[in-house]
C-alpha cells in the first residue's frame, strides 16, 4: 500500500491539496493490525480529488454528493510489482446512499482476482449538524473546513488519528494515541450516542475486536442511550448494516457478548448464541463442500428468533424465506437423524440454501453426516431420462413432467433403479 500512498501524495502535492489518511487504517496500523482499505480526507473538495485519483488508478468512482464523499474501486495486475496499477477505462456513478452503505461498489473488472481489488474512500473535511435523534446528519459546506473541525465530528478519539500523506507524519489533535495505548473507547462529546446511536454498535464492535473497554463516562452515556431506547429509533436498514459488520468480524462472539451485557440484543429481539454454535459454524464453513457466498447470514441464523424475527432488522425476501423454512423445519429436522431412506433425506434438504444447510449442520451436529451424504452423494444423482422421453411415451407436457421425474429420481436414490431402461420401465409400470 505504500506505493499507492506515494502516488496519492504526489497527486495532492501537484494540486496543492492537503490529504490525510484517517480512521481505521491509521488506528490499525499503529496497533500492528492488517489494513484492508484506505480512508482519505482532504481539506477541500473530496469528490474532485476522487476524480484526480481515478485518472491515475482507473477503476470505478462512486460519488455520494449528500455527504461530499467518493469511493474509488480499482484492480491491480498480478505482476512482480505488488501494486502495479491497472489503468482501466474510468467509470463514474453517482449515489445518494448513506455512509453505512458506501462500501458496496461494483467494479467492472470482475475477471480480476478479488484479492487484487483495492478501494479508496475519499471524504471532504466537513461539518455536520444532526437535526434529530438517529437521523442522518446534514452536511455543511466542505470548502474552508479545517482538519481539526472535521475530526471533532467523528465517533471516537482512537479514530481521529491521521497520517499526513505528503509529510508522512502522524497528527494526533485529540489525544487518540493516549486512548489507543490505554485501550479505551472514548466519545468526543456527551451527545455522541444521541446524535448517532449506531455509534453504540461501533463502540461495542471496536471493544470486542480490539480487546478494548469503553471509558467510564462513555460507557455511562452508552448505557443511558440504550435504556432510553435510542437504538430502536434507527431505521431497520441502518441496524442491519451494523449487525452485518459485527457478524463479519472474527471476534463476533465477544462482540455479541458485550451487546448482551449492555442489553442491546434483548432490545432488538435477538439472542446470544452459545459459544459452541459459532465455533461449529466456523469449522463447517472451512470444510464446506458448497461454500456460502453470505457467510455472515449463517451466523445471523444463530441469533434470531425463528418464531418472531426481529422487527428492528430489515430482511430481504430471500432471507425471510430461509428464516421461515427453518422455522417450519424446527419440529421435523431432528427426525432426520432417524430417517434412513435417501429419498426422504433428499426431500427434506433439497430446497434448502447453502446457508441453511451450514446452519443445520452446525446447530445439530448429529445431523452433519446426513447433510454431507446429501451433498456428496444424493444431490449428485441424475436421471438418464428426461421430459423428451415422457413426451415420446405420450404424456402431455406440463407440470406433471416434474412430478413424474421426481418420482423416478426418488426410486433411483433408494437404489431401485440403475439404468435408463429401468427408469423407463418404472415410468410405464409404476407411474402410468
Amino acid at each position: 500500500m505504500e506505493e499507492t500512498l506515494d502516488k496519492i501524495a504526489a497527486i495532492a502535492k501537484k494540486n496543492n491539496i492537503k490529504a490525510y489518511v484517517v480512521g481505521g487504517a491509521v488506528r490499525d496500523s499503529l496497533l500492528g493490525r492488517k489494513d484492508f482499505g484506505v480512508d482519505i480526507t482532504v481539506e477541500g473538495d473530496g469528490m474532485a480529488f476522487g476524480k484526480m485519483l481515478q485518472k491515475e488508478f482507473g477503476g470505478l468512482l462512486c460519488q455520494h454528493s449528500k455527504f461530499k464523499t467518493a469511493s474509488l474501486t480499482f484492480t491491480t495486475l498480478c505482476s512482480s510489482k505488488p501494486f502495479a496499477l491497472c489503468h482501466s477505462e474510468p467509470f463514474i456513478c453517482h449515489s445518494e446512499r448513506s455512509e453505512e452503505s458506501q462500501h458496496t461498489i461494483h467494479d467492472k473488472s470482475r475477471e480480476e482476482s478479488l484479492s487484487n481489488k483495492k478501494t479508496i474512500d475519499i471524504a471532504s473535511c466537513r461539518k455536520e449538524k444532526y437535526l434529530g435523534i438517529a437521523e442522518l446528519p446534514e452536511v455543511g459546506i466542505c470548502h474552508g473546513v479545517s482538519l481539526q473541525e472535521d475530526l471533532k465530528r467523528r465517533d471516537f478519539t482512537i479514530n481521529t488519528i491521521v497520517l499526513d500523506i505528503e509529510a508522512k507524519k502522524i497528527i494526533d489533535l485529540l489525544d487518540g494515541r493516549k486512548d489507543l495505548d490505554s485501550k479505551l473507547i472514548r466519545v468526543l462529546h456527551p451527545k455522541s450516542f444521541v446524535d448517532d446511536p449506531t455509534r453504540i454498535f461501533r463502540a461495542l464492535r471496536f471493544a470486542g475486536k480490539l480487546g478494548f473497554e469503553l471509558e467510564p463516562v462513555t460507557k455511562s452515556l452508552a448505557l443511558d442511550a440504550i435504556k432510553k431506547g435510542l437504538i430502536k429509533k434507527l431505521s431497520p436498514k441502518r441496524i442491519r448494516d451494523q449487525i452485518v459488520l459485527i457478524l463479519k468480524e472474527y471476534e463476533r462472539q465477544k462482540i455479541l457478548e458485550l451487546m448482551h451485557q449492555f442489553g442491546v440484543l434483548t432490545q432488538l429481539g435477538l439472542k446470544l448464541p452459545e459459544d459452541k454454535l459459532f465455533k461449529s459454524i466456523d469449522k463447517n464453513l472451512k470444510l464446506a463442500i458448497r461454500p456460502s457466498d453470505h457467510q455472515w447470514f449463517v451466523y445471523l441464523l444463530g441469533i434470531i428468533n425463528f418464531e418472531n424475527p426481529s422487527e428492528f432488522i430489515v430482511f430481504t425476501r430471500l432471507e425471510l424465506q430461509k428464516i421461515e423454512r427453518l422455522h417450519k423445519l424446527e419440529t421435523s429436522i431432528t427426525s432426520l437423524e432417524t430417517i434412513k431412506k435417501p429419498s426422504e433425506v433428499y426431500k427434506l434438504l433439497n430446497n434448502l440454501s447453502n446457508e441453511e444447510l451450514l446452519f443445520i449442520a452446525s446447530a445439530y451436529p448429529k445431523l452433519k453426516s446426513k447433510i454431507l451424504k446429501f451433498l456428496k452423494v444424493y444431490q449428485k444423482v441424475k436421471l438418464n431420462i428426461s421430459g423428451k422421453d415422457l413426451k415420446q411415451l405420450g404424456i402431455k407436457k406440463g407440470p406433471l413432467y416434474k412430478e413424474l421425474l421426481s418420482v423416478v429420481l426418488y426410486a433411483k436414490l433408494d437404489g431401485k433403479l440403475q439404468s435408463r431402461k429401468e427408469e423407463l420401465e418404472f415410468i410405464k409400470k409404476e407411474v402410468l
